[in-house]
């Protein structure tokens, strides 16, 4: 697991902030984020497929 998020990732980061989205990731490293509501890519998917069913 990485230490630090890359710019890239800080921006997806702060727009989600910002217009208050779930941003869904494989990288753990964004549920650190305080006030950021973060969902694991698995977790997103097995909702889709539970949804779709």
């Amino acid at each position: 697991m990485k230490d630090q998020l890359t710019f890239s990732d800080s921006f997806y980061a702060a727009a989600a902030l910002a217009l208050e989205l779930t941003l869904v990731s494989s990288d753990a490293t964004f549920k650190y984020i305080p006030r950021l509501k973060y969902m694991p890519i698995n977790e997103y998917v097995s909702s889709i497929l539970g949804e779709s069913v």
